[in-house]
């Protein structure tokens, strides 16, 4: 195989093509990347994979090759039209338009996939990278695996656990739901136009159940985000100044001491059970003053 993978170019100049800094695209052109997302993936024939930011197309054509239905989200219309004009044809490919935010990726997966078993790839724009994956993870989509490019210090994060100065809320809510693992560093080269800072190939892997339970999920997310909001500061003023959450003094001092937590530790100290507790104690006292 090629050192790098060729751009389509007559498709590209005939869609009127070119990459936009405002979409943050950068396109992947490394086969190494792809053999490894693939391998990564460790797709059954029959299962499907939902990719995000195909782009021209690089990914797109191996996962087509290997079998199973691919269906691809992408934003850019020039990208759509050289994408339907590649694998139009091909009965494994479909293709979504549109902004991945404000889709509802559920009901997408299940026209696209039915019942059967499906995985992630994705090479994220670095501007948007944290709303599409708290979007991913928050809704509970159930991919098996999820291969992600992202950012190296958003990949980082995400596989970071408490005490490291990278742990934070992205860190609580991949780990709620997937055993994450940094697979490899990704140099600027393996895209056109190179991005200015290293990227990250980063592996998911979905838990059967999350990894704590929680009484009110989407609760226990705006807690982990309202800590890490000003996570310099002790936990209970961080909490005390997280917008949206409204918590008295007496209530955050009675939750605080009815999960078995130091009101004076610092938020990326907390392990994942620990903000369970704390998340289902707050719920708890809120719900008694209601």
């Amino acid at each position: 195989m090629a050192n790098k993978i060729p751009i389509p170019s007559r498709q590209a100049r005939q869609a009127g093509f070119w990459t936009k800094k405002g979409l943050g695209q950068h396109l992947l052109r490394d086969p190494s990347v792809v053999r490894d997302i693939l391998a990564a993936l460790a797709r059954g024939p029959e299962e499907g994979v939902l990719e995000i930011g195909p782009g021209l197309g690089a990914l797109t054509e191996a996962l087509l090759e290997a079998g199973g239905p691919v269906l691809a989200v992408e934003v850019d219309a020039r990208a759509c039209q050289v994408l339907q004009e590649r694998f139009g044809g091909r009965p494994n490919f479909r293709l979504a338009q549109g902004d991945v935010l404000e889709m509802d990726l559920h009901a997408l997966c299940r026209e696209a996939f039915g019942e059967a078993p499906f995985h992630l790839a994705a090479n994220l724009p670095y501007y948007i990278t944290t709303p599409i994956l708290a979007q991913v993870l928050e809704s509970g989509l159930g991919f098996g695996r999820m291969v992600a490019l992202v950012q190296k210090e958003v990949g980082l994060r995400l596989a970071a656990g408490p005490g490291n100065k990278d742990y934070g809320a992205l860190s609580l809510m991949a780990q709620y739901r997937s055993r994450v693992a940094l697979l490899r560093k990704v140099l600027p080269g393996a895209f056109t136009p190179p991005p200015r800072v290293d990227s990250a190939l980063l592996l998911f892997e979905r838990l059967e159940r999350p990894a704590v339970r929680v009484k009110d999920e989407a609760f226990f997310f705006r807690v982990a985000r309202g800590a890490f909001g000003k996570r310099r500061k002790q936990l209970k003023n961080s909490l005390a100044m997280a917008p949206g959450l409204d918590l008295p003094p007496d209530l955050l001092d009675a939750a605080l001491v009815k999960a078995g937590i130091q009101p004076t530790r610092r938020p990326e100290t907390l392990d994942l059970p620990e903000f369970a507790r704390l998340a289902d104690a707050l719920a708890e006292a809120l719900a008694a003053r209601s």
